[in-house]
C-alpha cells in the first residue's frame, strides 16, 4: 500500500500579501498516510494532532496548490470530500509538488450577529 507523507500546520492563519497566500503556523508535525485515506480519516487524524473536538470546533482544511502558469496565483483549496483527500494525497506523493495542510478551527458555540 503506497503511503504518503505530508505536515500539517495549526494554529495558525491564513494571510494574503500581494496575492500570495500564506499560512503563518505556530505548530506542525509530520504525518505519513495511506493514499486510499478517506476524508473522515484524515479529519480524524488532523483533529488528534490539533487536539481538537469536531463536535465542539469547525475544521477547516486547505492547501496551497502552486501553478506558475496562473497568475495571479490561486486561492488555497478547501479539502472538503474524498475527491479533495484524494488530488491532495496525490499532490504530495511527488516531491515537487509538495504542499502542507493547513487547519483552522472555529468554535461551534459562538453565535455570529449581523448588525
Amino acid at each position: 500500500m503506497d503511503q504518503v507523507r505530508f505536515v500539517v500546520l495549526y494554529d495558525g492563519e491564513w494571510t494574503n500579501s500581494v496575492g500570495k497566500f500564506r499560512y503563518e503556523s505556530g505548530k506542525l508535525r509530520g504525518v505519513i498516510l495511506p493514499r486510499e485515506t478517506s476524508y473522515n480519516i484524515l479529519l480524524e487524524t488532523v483533529c488528534r494532532i490539533a487536539k481538537e473536538d469536531p463536535s465542539k470546533f469547525t475544521i477547516t482544511m486547505k492547501f496551497n496548490y502552486v501553478a506558475p502558469e496562473v497568475i495571479p496565483p490561486l486561492p488555497p483549496i478547501e479539502v472538503v470530500n474524498d475527491d479533495d483527500v484524494k488530488f491532495f494525497l496525490a499532490e504530495n506523493a511527488d516531491v515537487t509538488t509538495r504542499s502542507p495542510l493547513c487547519i483552522n478551527y472555529t468554535n461551534r458555540d459562538v453565535v455570529m450577529y449581523r448588525l
